[in-house]
């Protein structure tokens, strides 16, 4: 055999061979071309993302595309129970009797057994109807505009400030003495009653008055009416203190009625 057929020989085993292999790379490729193009773009990507530096994917910001604003809840309402209720006020009109107390404005005043001191209570403004005091020591009180009405037989009440008070019910031998009584009324039983030396302008006197005691009074514009004066000390009053006795209501301390012609002592012949 020449050289030239074993050459010829050769480039045909060669070519065949060649067909061969792209023969199996066609199989390959149309049997598995779509997985091995997946695995591909797998390991791309992976390349990709491990070329990326650190201090970039660090900063890259992770805010959403859009920003939303904060939707803010309304304030819980507290529970009912939670709710803070006022103080009730203090019950002012019921007051606990005692020495220096301020009882102003009370309607029922609470007397604890056996009391017989409330020197300096306040009782300005006071509605008490009746009342018990007998013999307690009042002296010095604050009755100014005070309603008073009961029975306060025998009680103190000397120095008291009850200018404007109304005084009614039964106070014999109740001791006013030097009390500033300024416009205030007086209704009901006073027999034997001291107002000596008391403030007593512009006080309007209707009832019994039987031996009272009205010595060194001020009684300027005061008016009695239908006043039993039978016994009573006028002693020390100016003749010429104006006040009125009201027509023949009035009995005189001579027990005598007034004479209507006069409107100061001289009525009652004093």
């Amino acid at each position: 055999m020449t050289r030239d057929s074993q050459r010829g020989q050769g480039l045909a085993a060669y070519l065949i061979v060649l067909v061969g292999v792209l023969l199996v790379a066609l199989v390959v490729v149309l049997f598995f071309g779509g997985q091995l193009g997946s695995d591909l773009r797998s390991i791309s990507t992976t390349a990709d993302h491990s070329a990326v530096p650190a201090s970039a994917s660090a900063s890259a910001p992770t805010t959403a595309p859009f920003a939303t604003a904060p939707v803010s809840e309304p304030p819980a309402t507290p529970s009912p129970s939670l709710l803070a209720s006022p103080s009730p006020s203090p019950d002012t009109s019921v007051c606990l009797a005692a020495k220096g107390a301020s009882c102003a404005g009370a309607l029922t005043l609470v007397l604890p057994a056996g009391t017989t001191d409330l020197s300096g209570i306040d009782l300005s403004g006071a509605m008490l109807e009746g009342l018990s005091l007998r013999g307690v020591n009042l002296t010095g009180a604050k009755l100014s505009g005070a309603t008073i009405a009961g029975d306060l037989s025998g009680a103190n009440l000397s120095g008291v400030s009850a200018e404007l008070a109304n005084f009614s019910g039964t106070f014999a031998s109740v001791n006013f003495s030097s009390a500033d009584l300024f416009g205030a009324t007086f209704a009901g039983t006073y027999s034997h009653a001291s107002f000596a030396k008391a403030n007593l302008a512009d006080v309007t006197f209707s009832g019994s008055f039987v031996s009272a005691n009205f010595a060194g009074t001020n009684l300027t514009a005061a008016f009695f009416k239908s006043a039993n004066l039978k016994g009573a000390n006028f002693a020390g009053v100016s003749a010429r203190t104006i006040f009125t006795f009201y027509g023949t209501t009035v009995t005189c301390p001579d027990g005598a009625p007034s004479n209507p012609r006069y409107a100061d002592l001289r009525a009652c012949r004093l």
